[in-house]
């Protein structure tokens, strides 16, 4: 979205859409409860919480970008071509900016989407063997207090 916005500024359309936070609860998820490989793989840690970080930095260039359209105009009592080709620039700035940390979120998220996936397998599979180890349990103990073999 922030390209279309430089390409309205550079094209002088005055059409300045608000720029919608990104987001992301990769972190959310894996706060609530870290799974060990997460824990043992520093790199891979390292990783998420750049992504996390890189995150919070679009979001709060995406606020600063949002206030400083909608107050800038205000400060200026007189709108000619010199103020509204400086605010055009400034604007132009803004989306820049956000443009190349998009970008960079991006990279990361992509980076990390085997890893994460990965994990989130393991994560299954560990959750399984651990459903199915509870029932086979279940069943030796029914079967001993009973002398009866569960179906």
């Amino acid at each position: 979205m922030a390209e279309r916005e430089l390409a309205n500024l550079s094209q002088q359309k005055q059409k300045l859409n608000p720029l919608t936070p990104v987001g992301h609860k990769t972190w959310d998820l894996l706060i609530a409860e870290l799974p060990g490989p997460l824990l043992a793989d520093a790199p891979l840690f390292s990783k998420i919480r750049e992504m996390v970080h890189t995150t919070a930095e679009v979001n709060e260039a995406i606020r600063s970008r949002e206030s400083f359209r909608l107050l800038y105009p205000s400060l200026e009592p007189e709108v000619d071509q010199e103020r509204l080709d400086r605010y055009n620039k400034l604007l132009g700035g803004y989306d820049h900016l956000i443009s190349q940390k998009g970008d960079r979120l991006s990279r990361l998220m992509e980076d990390l989407e085997p890893d994460l996936r990965a994990l989130a397998a393991s994560s299954a599979r560990k959750r399984l063997d651990e459903h199915l180890a509870g029932r086979q349990k279940e069943a030796l103990e029914s079967k001993a207090t009973t002398g009866i073999e569960p179906v």
